[in-house]
Parts: C-alpha cells; structure tokens; sequence
C-alpha cells in the first residue's frame, strides 16, 4: 500500500490546542503543535501536631500547584490565536479556558473532523463548524448559517464558498449528490447561487459544514477509509439516507483556496485516492438499482 500523506500543512503537528474567549466574535481559535509537555499538578500538605500529641503529625491539604504547559514547534492559521500568543510575550497574558487535544497518528482529513468534532460534543456541543484549514470565514457566516437551520429540518447547513484570491469567483454554492452522477465531474453538477435566501440542496462541499450533532452521531461521522476526497459526498448520503437534509446560506460567505486543493491534488496518492473514493462510496451506498 502506498504511503499516507497528509495534503494540509499540519504534517506532524499532532497536538492541537483549542482556545475560547479571545477571538472578537468569540468563536474558538486553534493553533497546532508538534510537542506538548503538561507537568503534574501537585498539592504540597502542611503538616502539625496537636499540643498533647506528642508523637503524631497530622496533614492538612496546602496550596495547588499547577504544572507549567510547554509547546513547541507550532503552527497555526488563525490570526485571532497567533494575536493572544503575541500578546503572553509581551507581558499581557489573558486567562482563558481551552483543551489540548492530542491526535496519536495521522488520521487524515476525515479522521481529523471525526476527532475534532467528537471533543466538542463531549464538552456538550450541539452543533460543529467543520473546516478546510485554507478557509476564512466572513465576519457573520457562522450567525447566518445558525440562522439559516432555525426553523427548518435541515441538519446540515453550507456557505457559498468563494475563492479566495478571487472573491467574485463562486466555487460551490451546494453539490448535487447522486450515485448515478458519481463519476460526472463535480464542477458540472454544482448548483448556480439563487438569490439571498437559504434553499435545499442534495450535498455540500465539505470545506465548511455547520452540522448538528444529531445529524453527526446518526451517519456515523465521516468515513475514514475515505481519509479525503469523496468523503463529504459519503457523509451528505449517509446523512440523507437517515432523514437529515442539507441547505445553503447564500449570504454566509466563506473563502477557500481552491488553488492550493488543486496543487495537492496533482500528487500520485492523490490520483490513487480520487480514482479508489468514488467506489468505497457506491460500495457503502449503492444497491442493485443504482
């Protein structure tokens, strides 16, 4: 079996730490790290002695001592993160809650959303923002895709997604998902914007999903035989398939470097993987009909 490599520039920077609080908007920010090193935190006893005991000493707990947390070598795309760092340097420390989350292995793109999303629903999240690493969000995406799931069945809910250094340039504004059309080339079977209000779709590109944790937990997550490519378009019809629809926010905008996902995907695994995903996905999906 070839190699696995990851197509993002986190290659060996297994050790994520995700921040509340310090963003303006107040989304968590993330950074990741090749090393982190957390000491033990430790309570020292105060010992004494009764005045008519003249052999015994007694305890009673002293102060708390907590271990220093170390980071080394990181990497991170999110200015908001990169801003608090800065400002711990320079004498301007902002206490904040957040959790290290520390991935063993490479586990891909799929493997990477299925870890990270199930740390937030453990913390009691009901919803997660699933992200492509080149992705920038608009100011109101995350309000507007909220708002676009109140009120509707929809448990996946999907920007318009432009490029990034060319922001007039729609990429997806949702993707027609259909085993039939599997081998059609995605671009001809994207849907065309539609004006301002949110509409159905049959699929979503997988750069930027907000998905309920119902909608998660019920497909399964995502794939991970599949690691990347095809792996949104399993989890729309995993999703699908059990009663959760999908839905586009044209208002919430959110750029993503196409460019750099098409120079990645010009690499001999990434041919492998394009060329096998198509078939995991109509082997777990498909029927004699289709």
């Amino acid at each position: 079996m070839p190699p696995v490599f990851r197509e993002d520039p986190y290659t060996g920077y297994n050790f994520e730490v995700v921040v509340a609080g310090v963003s303006e908007d107040g989304t968590a920010v993330r950074g990741s790290f090749s090393e982190a090193m957390i000491g033990d935190t430790s309570m020292d006893p105060i010992e004494y002695r009764n005045g008519s005991e003249s052999l015994t000493v007694r305890k009673i707990p002293g102060l708390i001592k907590f271990a220093n947390i170390t980071l080394k070598r990181g990497y991170t795309g999110d200015l908001a993160f990169w801003n608090w760092l800065v400002e711990a340097m320079n004498g301007l420390v902002r206490r904040t809650e957040g959790s290290i989350i520390m991935l063993d292995e490479n586990r891909q793109f799929a493997g990477g959303l299925n870890a990270g999303a199930r740390a937030a629903f453990a913390a009691g999240a009901e919803r997660v923002l699933l992200l492509n690493n080149d992705t920038v969000l608009a100011p109101d995406a995350l309000r507007l895709l909220e708002d676009a799931m109140f009120g509707r069945t929809a448990a996946i809910a999907a920007p318009k997604v432009v490029d990034l250094h060319d922001p007039a340039r729609v990429i997806t504004a949702g993707e027609r998902v259909m085993l039939p059309l599997l081998c059609v080339p995605r671009t001809l079977l994207r849907y065309r914007p539609r004006g301002d209000a949110p509409y159905a779709v049959s699929g979503a590109m997988g750069c930027a999903l907000l998905v309920t944790r119902e909608c998660f937990e019920a497909a399964g997550g995502f794939t991970e035989e599949i690691q990347v490519y095809y792996e949104d378009v399993d989890f729309c019809l995993a999703a699908r398939a059990r009663g959760f629809g999908a839905m586009i926010a044209p208002l919430a905008v959110v750029r993503h470097d196409g460019m750099r996902g098409f120079a990645a995907g010009l690499t001999p695994w990434a041919a492998f993987l394009k060329a096998r995903n198509p078939w995991l996905v109509v082997r777990r999906h498909g029927s004699a009909l289709t």
